[in-house]
């Protein structure tokens, strides 16, 4: 539940994990938004980019293969 920090103008990259579920998983933004210059990969659950934006608070949900739905509140420190 607890991202690394990120620097400003400094290339960043997490790779978010989930376990249970069959299938490849699906990850989206469901609500608030990722610092700016970071984006979420859909089918990887990695965020990356080059942050420029401040610190935000948003919730991530996966989406499994059999229809498994998970969500968690985070905050990436920027």
């Amino acid at each position: 539940t607890t991202l690394p920090v990120a620097t400003p103008t400094v290339g960043y990259s997490h790779a978010l994990t989930a376990t249970g579920g069959m299938g490849g998983q699906s990850w989206s933004v469901a609500a608030g938004v990722l610092p700016a210059g970071l984006t979420l990969a859909p089918a990887t659950g990695e965020i990356s980019g080059i942050p420029t934006g401040p610190t935000s608070s948003f919730t991530i949900t996966v989406t499994s293969g059999d229809g498994q739905v998970a969500q968690q509140a985070l905050t990436l420190v920027v």
